[in-house]
């Protein structure tokens, strides 16, 4: 993935340097021999994040991409009407976690929309859709440690 230079910048604070390649005139975040970020790990069956609070904004939005206009086919289907905000919202297919059918209600208003505010940069940190820095779990604790 690529990630700006201010992110490289506050990931670097706290993380190596070998995590990443400059190619084609950017910074991308190293990838394992499996395909996955250098930074995910693994965790009771689930791949979780390790950067959280430093994650950059692609990763924040993973798998969504939203837009002001319609990018591909089925616009009625993409578009997205909130409280302040009307666009296009879609998923990519290569999210190996994709349940396809209709959303729940709860998910569009909680978890949609957070992504939404993060795509037009109106929050930054992720509650709904991601797992928590540090979060208790049958009797124990998880807390990235640097």
């Amino acid at each position: 993935m690529p990630i700006s230079t201010y992110e490289y910048a506050k990931i670097c604070q706290t993380r190596r340097f070998e995590a990443f390649e400059f190619r084609e005139g950017r910074i991308w975040l190293k990838k394992r021999s499996d395909k996955r970020c250098i930074f995910t790990f693994p965790f009771l069956g689930q791949w979780l994040c390790g950067l959280q609070n430093e994650k950059p904004h692609v990763c924040r939005m993973w798998p969504f991409r939203v837009a002001d206009r319609p990018l591909y086919s089925r616009e009625e289907r993409a578009r997205y009407e909130g409280s302040e905000w009307t666009g296009y919202v879609y998923v990519d297919p290569r999210c190996p976690r994709l349940i396809y059918g209709k959303p729940t209600f709860k998910f569009m208003r909680r978890v949609v929309e957070e992504f939404v505010q993060i795509a037009t940069r109106r929050i930054s940190h992720q509650n709904c859709s991601t797992a928590s820095e540090s979060f208790a779990f049958s009797g124990f604790s998880l807390t990235r440690t640097t």
